[in-house]
């Protein structure tokens, strides 16, 4: 398996924001709990092979949603309810990105498999950050015009 950092998944992700939604980001300076406090939609993914398991969690703003969603079906973003579009997108994200998770952990070589997203709240994101600051994995945030997205990767 490679090893993938937040920096190198940074990019990746924000490469593949650009690609299905024309969403640009940064890097953000904000913290894990700076942002959290601003995302109120979360999703986890699964990753299991022969020998490894991996999950990203994906966090993200109201705004960052609506942003990818009207992107995504080709309409302003006021024209968005995200309140009816928020998981759905979320669940989009964690699927998109936990695939590229997948190409970066070697998926064109070694047989890995991708679960359904679930959705998350606030105490199972929680956990999961707890997690990674428990030493298993890598939180990074990035920054579009609209908002906040939070991931979270942990590998077994």
């Amino acid at each position: 398996m490679s090893t993938i950092t937040a920096e190198d998944f940074q990019q990746t992700a924000a490469n593949a924001l650009e690609r299905m939604a024309f969403v640009f980001t940064e890097p953000a300076e904000e913290t894990v709990g700076e942002t959290l406090a601003q995302c109120t939609t979360h999703a986890k993914i699964e990753i299991t092979g022969d020998q490894h398991s991996a999950w990203v969690v994906v966090s993200a703003s109201r705004g960052f949603l609506a942003e990818v969603a009207a992107s995504m079906m080709g309409v302003e973003q006021e024209e968005i309810d995200v309140d009816e579009h928020a998981e759905a997108t979320v669940h989009e994200l964690a699927n998109v990105l936990g695939g590229e998770l997948v190409m970066a952990m070697g998926g064109a070589e070694t047989p890995l498999r991708l679960s359904l997203p679930a959705t998350l709240d606030d105490t199972g994101v929680s956990e999961h950050i707890d997690a990674v600051a428990a030493g298993c994995g890598w939180t990074t945030v990035l920054k579009a015009d609209s908002g906040f997205l939070l991931l979270a990767c942990c590998w077994r």
